[in-house]
C-alpha cells in the first residue's frame, strides 16, 4: 500500500459518526504543514470519503460536513478544493434548468436516453432552491467554500466508468448511470436480433438475417432481463447471478462475460465501450486484478451525454471556480485498439522498421493514435468554448505522457495509447498525476512540462502543478513549485480492498 507520511504527534479522538472520523484523519495530514506564498494550494475531495453510501444523507448534514470540512482546510491555508462531481455516469448534482433572465432554477428529473442524469441515490432530497440557485450538494459546498475564501471546482470524470470486478466494488456505486442506458439499448437490440435467428423459420425472406445475426445457442430472455437490470441500474451482482440462472460463467467479472458471450454467439460489439479482445473484453492487465470499463471517446452519444452534463454543471452552479476534467484519457492497456495495429496489451511493443509488416501495423497505429488526441481534444475546445466566461478549466493527467512516449522510435506504450497531448487543450493548468515518484522526477518533470507549454503558447501558457500523495515533500521543500494538488491515496478507494498496484502507470519507466 502506498506509504502516506504523517506527523509523530499522537492524536487522541473520541468516538466521532463515521463521516466525523474520516475528516479528522484527513485533516491530520495538513496539520504543521507551514505553507509559503503558492499560486494554487488544492485538494482532491470526493464526496465518499464523507457520506458512504449506506444510508441517506439531508441538507443540514451535508452542510454540517462541508462547513467542517471547509474550516479545517482554510486554517490549513489550502485554498483550491476539488470536489469530486461527476463519476461513473452519474454525478453528487442534478441537471438543472436556468433561467437567469426569469430568476428561477428547476431540477430537471432524470429520464434514462431523454434528459438530464441521474443523482447519487444517497446524496439526493427534495433541494430547495434559494436565490434562483438549488441548493445541491455541490452548490453547499461551494458556499461553504466562498465563506472560507476556498474556490471549488468541480472534478469530473469523463470515460472511466466503472471496475468490471464483483467482489471489490462498494454497493452503492450500483446505482443509475448514463452508460447503464447504453448498455440496455444494446442489449434489447442484440435481443431482436436474437429473435429474428429464432423466428426465421416462421419468417420466410429473414433466412440471410439469421444467417448473420446472432446464433440460437443464447436465450432472448436472458438478454432481455439483462437489459431490465441495466435499465434500474448497474447491479453487476444482480448480473452474475442472472447469468448463473442461465449457466454463464462470470468468475466475479459479468459484464465482460455476457459481452462475450453474446459476441461468440453471433452478436455485434458494443459501440459505446472500449474492448481488449472479444474473449476477454476487459483484461486485468500486467498482474493487477482491476478490469477497467471505458466508454469510447468517439461514440457520439457518449460525448453528447458528458458535454450535456459538463456543461450544464459549469453553467448552473454559481460561484464554481471552475472545472477539473479526469480520466480524459483512452485506457493505458491498448483497450478499443483493432488488432492491425500490433497492439494487444498496455506493455511496451518495438516494431521492427525492417519489417514492412510491422511498419504497416506502426502506420496503422500511428494513424489511430492521431486520431485519437484530435477526439479527446475536440471535446476539451467544446466544452471550453461553452464555460461561463473566468471560469477555470483543468485536467489531472498522466505524468509521463511527453517523456515516455514513441517520439518516432517505433517503440509504443501505454502513454501513447492514451492519446492525452494535453499541450493541444484549451486549459488553464494541469495536474500531473505524480503522488508517489521520487521528489528529484517530480521537480524535473514540472520544469520540463512548464517549458514546454511555455513554448506551447507563450503568450497564456498552460500551468503545470504536480499532484502529490507526501506532504512531506512540500514541508522540507523537497518539492517546490508555483503550486501543488494533494491526493490522500489513504482515503481514494472505489472499491472495497486497498489498492496494492500503482494507478495503470507501470509502463517500464520509474
Amino acid at each position: 500500500m502506498p506509504h502516506i507520511e504523517r506527523p509523530t504527534v499522537e492524536f487522541r479522538i473520541p468516538y466521532k459518526p463515521l463521516s466525523r472520523l474520516i475528516i479528522s484523519t484527513f485533516m491530520l495530514l495538513l496539520l504543521g504543514h507551514p505553507l509559503g506564498a503558492q499560486e494554487l494550494t488544492g485538494v482532491w475531495l470526493s464526496p465518499d470519503w464523507f457520506f458512504p453510501g449506506d444510508r441517506r444523507y439531508s441538507e443540514a448534514e451535508v452542510r454540517r460536513t462541508a462547513r467542517d470540512v471547509m474550516e479545517k482546510l482554510a486554517s490549513q491555508r489550502v485554498d483550491t478544493v476539488f470536489l469530486e462531481t461527476f463519476l461513473r455516469g452519474y454525478g453528487i448534482c442534478p441537471s438543472i434548468d436556468r433561467d437567469d433572465r426569469a430568476k428561477t432554477a428547476s431540477v430537471v428529473p432524470y429520464s434514462a436516453g431523454r434528459q438530464g442524469h441521474p443523482v447519487y441515490p444517497h446524496l439526493q432530497w427534495n433541494y430547495a432552491v434559494q436565490f434562483d440557485t438549488v441548493l445541491d450538494p455541490l452548490q453547499i459546498f461551494i458556499e461553504e467554500g466562498q465563506i472560507q475564501g476556498i474556490e471549488v471546482h468541480a472534478w469530473v470524470h469523463m470515460f472511466y466508468w466503472r471496475m468490471d470486478n464483483n467482489d471489490i466494488m462498494l454497493s452503492w456505486h450500483n446505482g443509475p448511470s448514463l452508460w447503464g442506458h447504453l448498455m440496455e439499448d444494446y442489449l434489447r437490440k442484440q435481443a431482436e436480433r436474437l429473435a429474428l435467428v429464432q423466428d426465421a423459420s416462421v419468417r420466410p425472406g429473414y433466412e440471410q438475417v439469421a444467417m448473420e445475426s446472432l446464433g440460437s445457442d443464447l436465450p432472448v430472455e436472458l438478454l432481455l432481463e439483462a437489459a431490465d437490470l441495466f435499465s434500474q441500474g448497474c447491479d453487476t451482482n444482480q448480473l452474475e447471478a442472472l447469468l448463473d440462472e442461465y449457466d454463464v460463467k462470470s468468475d466475479g467479472h459479468p459484464m465482460g462475460a455476457l459481452i462475450s458471450h453474446l459476441i461468440s454467439s453471433g452478436g455485434q460489439r458494443p459501440d459505446f465501450v472500449l474492448m481488449a479482445s472479444d474473449e476477454e473484453p476487459f483484461p486485468a492487465p500486467r498482474s493487477s486484478q482491476l478490469r477497467s470499463v471505458y466508454v469510447d471517446p468517439e461514440n457520439p452519444e457518449v460525448r453528447k451525454h458528458l458535454e450535456e452534463a459538463v456543461v450544464n454543471i459549469a453553467r448552473t452552479h454559481p460561484g464554481l471556480g471552475g472545472i477539473h476534467l479526469d480520466h480524459i484519457r483512452y485506457p493505458v492497456d491498448g483497450q478499443g485498439l483493432t488488432p492491425d495495429t500490433g497492439v494487444i496489451d498496455g506493455k511496451y511493443r518495438y516494431f521492427n522498421a525492417s519489417d514492412p509488416a510491422e511498419m504497416r501495423e506502426y502506420q496503422t497505429l500511428t494513424r489511430t493514435l492521431e486520431r485519437r488526441q484530435q477526439a479527446l481534444t475536440s471535446l476539451v475546445s467544446d466544452i471550453a468554448a461553452q464555460l461561463p466566461r473566468r471560469m477555470a478549466l483543468s485536467a489531472a493527467v498522466l505524468p509521463l505522457y511527453y517523456r515516455d512516449r514513441d517520439n518516432g522510435k517505433f517503440r509504443t506504450s501505454g502513454y501513447d495509447y492514451s492519446a492525452q497531448a494535453w499541450l493541444d487543450w484549451p486549459v488553464d493548468f494541469v495536474v500531473p498525476m505524480m503522488y508517489e515518484y521520487h521528489p528529484y522526477l517530480i521537480r524535473t518533470l514540472i520544469e520540463d512540462y512548464q517549458t514546454l507549454a511555455n513554448a506551447a503558447n507563450p503568450e497564456d501558457p498552460i500551468e503545470v502543478y504536480p499532484g502529490i500523495s507526501r506532504l512531506s515533500y512540500t514541508r522540507n521543500g523537497s518539492v517546490k513549485a508555483d503550486g501543488w494538488v494533494f491526493f490522500d491515496l489513504t482515503l481514494a478507494r472505489d472499491v472495497k480492498n486497498p489498492r496494492q498496484e500503482a494507478e495503470d502507470l507501470d509502463f517500464g519507466g520509474e
